[in-house]
C-alpha cells in the first residue's frame, strides 16, 4: 500500500474551488419521480418540482441538479401523461352517452317491417304511412 498511510482518506478539494450546492427542487423532484411509481399520486408533484428546479439552477447559479431535475421530469411525465390520455377518453366516452339523445342516427330510424316481425294489418299500416296508399289497394285493381 505504498507509502499513503490512510488509503481510503481523500484529500479536500483545493482551496478556492467550491463545489455547488445541490437544489433541493431537484432531489424532491427525482424523489417524488421514483416514488410515483408506487405512489401515483406524486407523479405531477415531480413534474412541477422538476419544472421549478431547471428554473432555480438557471437563474441563480452556483447550483448543480440539473440532471436530478430532468430525471424527474422524465418520470413524472412517464407516469402522468397514460392517466391524463386515458382520463380524457373515459370524459369523453361519459359525455358521448349524454350526446346520443341530441343526434340520432341510422339505428334510430324506424325498422322495415321483415325486420320487426309485424302482421300483415300492421305491414300494411306502415306501408300507408310512408307510401300514401294501401298496397291491397293496388292488387285488387290488377
Amino acid at each position: 500500500m505504498g507509502n499513503n498511510p490512510h488509503p481510503y482518506h481523500h484529500s479536500p478539494a483545493p482551496h478556492g474551488h467550491h463545489v455547488a450546492p445541490t437544489n433541493s427542487m431537484a432531489i424532491v423532484s427525482l424523489v417524488m419521480g421514483i416514488s410515483g411509481f408506487i405512489i401515483c399520486i406524486t407523479a405531477p408533484v415531480a413534474i412541477v418540482c422538476g419544472h421549478i428546479a431547471r428554473y432555480q439552477i438557471r437563474n441563480r447559479p452556483p447550483q448543480s441538479g440539473d440532471g436530478l431535475a430532468v430525471a424527474g421530469l422524465i418520470t413524472g411525465y412517464i407516469l402522468t401523461l397514460p392517466v391524463i390520455i386515458l382520463s380524457v377518453l373515459m370524459g369523453l366516452g361519459f359525455f358521448s352517452t349524454f350526446i346520443s339523445d341530441k343526434f340520432p342516427n341510422s339505428s334510430d330510424k324506424p325498422a322495415l317491417p321483415a325486420e320487426r316481425n309485424l302482421t300483415p294489418e300492421e305491414a300494411s299500416q306502415l306501408f300507408i304511412e310512408r307510401e300514401g296508399t294501401d298496397p291491397r289497394l293496388k292488387e285488387q285493381e290488377k
